[in-house]
């Protein structure tokens, strides 16, 4: 056994890829298996990345295989799917270069401070962060393929209205639509996003959760 100290965004990261992979030893779902052998295949990456970098700094350590998981969470992008990765990357349907690939995961530092509200905004369009928050909360459960579908379900309603949407032009982070502040009481996280959900102004809907 070893220890290795290292920043402290990254632990959320490896707790949400552990649970993954055990939510898929019950759940035989399509999307729970794949997501399981993703989170598997990730966290044997970052195990062999410890075991081959010297002389870990928890200061300045950056890893080669979470990074860009952290990057595209910030992004709001899923990980599990590469044609929607591959259209984030590129702003589009075009290509994906060189130069799109660099900006989209050199740009910013993933584990800066400054990050966390754009993390905060943009997880609402990670189905698999969602579920994770729910587990962390106790308002969901390891191996409940109720849950996880219905969280899949309300990901095509959040995506739906998304694509609908005019392109946000104010300053800042821009506020929860309708159809996100409603999944988030769906799904019982509300309370994790209680400052968020003070600058949105209207009355939601009934929404029974495990419909």
């Amino acid at each position: 056994m070893r220890t290795f100290e290292i920043p402290a965004p990254y632990l959320r990261i490896l707790d949400q890829l552990q649970k993954e992979a055990k939510h898929g030893q019950s759940d035989m779902g399509h999307e729970a298996q794949r997501c399981a052998v993703y989170a598997e295949e990730t966290l044997d990456a970052f195990g062999k990345e410890l075991t081959t970098t010297k002389d870990i700094d928890p200061t300045t350590f950056r890893s080669k295989v979470l990074n860009p998981v952290l990057q595209r969470q910030l992004h709001g992008v899923p990980s599990h799917y590469t044609p929607a990765v591959c259209r984030a990357i590129a702003r589009g349907d075009g290509p994906v270069t060189i130069e799109t690939a660099t900006i989209f995961y050199l740009a910013n530092d993933p584990i800066s401070p400054t990050m966390i509200p754009s993390y905060r905004r943009n997880c609402i369009y990670i189905p698999e962060v969602r579920w994770h928050l729910g587990i962390l909360m106790g308002t969901g459960a390891l191996g409940n393929p109720k849950q996880y579908i219905l969280i899949r379900e309300n990901q095509d309603e959040i995506m739906g209205e998304l694509r609908s949407e005019k392109p946000w032009t104010g300053s800042g982070v821009p506020p929860f639509n309708y159809v996100e502040v409603e999944t988030i009481h769906c799904e019982r996280i509300a309370p994790f996003f209680k400052q968020e959900l003070e600058r949105v102004v209207g009355h939601l809907s009934d929404c029974i959760y495990g419909r």
